[in-house]
């Protein structure tokens, strides 16, 4: 029978270490990519995937002197929802207090875009690289000048209050539908 020299062993072993210490960046590399995502893809569109966009209107420039919100939803299926007014569930769709003053101060209207117009609103919130800035302008407030943003788009999601231009000439073009 015969005995294995142990400095032989230690340096095979020494070997091993360093040929997967080498290899290691080059097998992780490649692979470190699909850890952070870009900012801009093309988009795949889903039945899970949706946009909101709430408006808040300033109290001075509303004739009645409250607060009027407008909300625009768009989901993947190229379901397009308006909800306008005071009531405080246009900006919250979970909101259960009937009892307010302005509970019927709503609202609503709904249309069908095309799989191509629903495909093109979506790829314009990407492509506003609003995934790589959602979170990066401040707190939501929802009293704010801004216009707030909530989507998913595939695994992601994001929420921002932005002025972004490019973002307010969809919310705009979107709006459109209800003119």
């Amino acid at each position: 029978m015969k005995h294995r020299d142990p400095s032989r062993l230690t340096i095979f072993r020494k070997r091993v270490l360093l040929v997967a210490v080498c290899l290691l960046p080059a097998l992780l590399g490649p692979s470190g990519c699909l850890l952070t995502q870009p900012s801009i893809w093309e988009v795949e569109l889903s039945g899970l995937d949706f946009i909101q966009m709430l408006w808040v209107e300033d109290r001075e420039n509303n004739p009645s002197g409250g607060k009027r919100v407008t909300r625009l939803e768009l989901f993947g299926n190229g379901h397009l929802s308006y909800e306008r007014g005071a009531a405080s569930r246009v900006q919250d769709a979970f909101w259960t207090k009937q009892e307010e003053a302005d509970w019927q101060d709503r609202t609503t209207d709904y249309v069908m875009l095309s799989k191509e117009d629903a495909q093109n609103c979506f790829q314009r919130l990407v492509d506003a690289e609003f995934f790589g800035k959602a979170g990066d302008e401040g707190d939501v407030d929802s009293g704010s000048r801004e216009l707030l943003i909530y989507s998913r788009i595939g695994k992601r999601t994001g929420a921002t209050a932005t002025r972004d231009e490019s973002l307010l000439r969809l919310y705009r073009d979107m709006l459109k539908h209800f003119e």
